[in-house]
């Protein structure tokens, strides 16, 4: 396991290329007005709502939380270039090993994740009103737009929107 020191906090922060952050041992101030020493310690990454994992890094003032993907990415990969993210080769979230990490652009970001089929469609996403059979039937239907949504509880728009195939397209 290769170790780094995190841009910016090169002094307080070392990255492995397994995917882990730690802290290196220092002097702190301490209450009682002398210092103390603060011994490094790997940190524990704490799996945030939206999947990734985070750290929160301190220099005793700045308190960031910090995704654990985009750090490794910045340390051994480099600072990442405007309008790309940081793409997991596996699809896992959680899986922060630099050899698993790249930098990609949105679109590719988005073919990812339909290869790795973490995309919700049609009856399978939690918002979803209809079901592919509903779907079939609405488009096979000759009455009226205005008739037809209100039939499956849909407003008209998304009535034209279903025929002209803008949406559940997969069908």
């Amino acid at each position: 396991m290769t170790w780094a020191p995190v841009p910016g906090w090169e002094n307080l922060y070392e990255a492995s290329d397994a995917g882990e952050v730690r802290s290196i041992g220092r002097f702190v101030p301490a209450r009682s007005g002398k210092t103390a020493f603060r011994k490094g310690r790997t940190l524990k990454a704490i799996a945030k709502n939206n999947g990734y994992l985070c750290v929160t890094l301190t220099d005793g003032v700045r308190r960031p939380q910090i995704a654990v993907h985009r750090l490794i990415a910045r340390v051994f990969i480099g600072e990442c270039p405007i309008g790309l993210h940081v793409l997991h080769n596996d699809g896992d979230k959680t899986n922060n090993a630099i050899r698993n990490l790249r930098y990609g652009t949105p679109a590719e970001n988005h073919c990812d994740t339909e290869r790795h089929g973490r995309r919700l469609k049609g009856s399978a996403h939690p918002r979803a009103k209809l079901t592919e059979r509903t779907v079939i039937d609405i488009r096979l239907s000759t009455a009226p737009a205005s008739q037809v949504a209100k039939e499956f509880g849909v407003n008209v728009a998304h009535v034209y929107a279903l025929r002209s195939r803008r949406v559940w397209r997969h069908i």
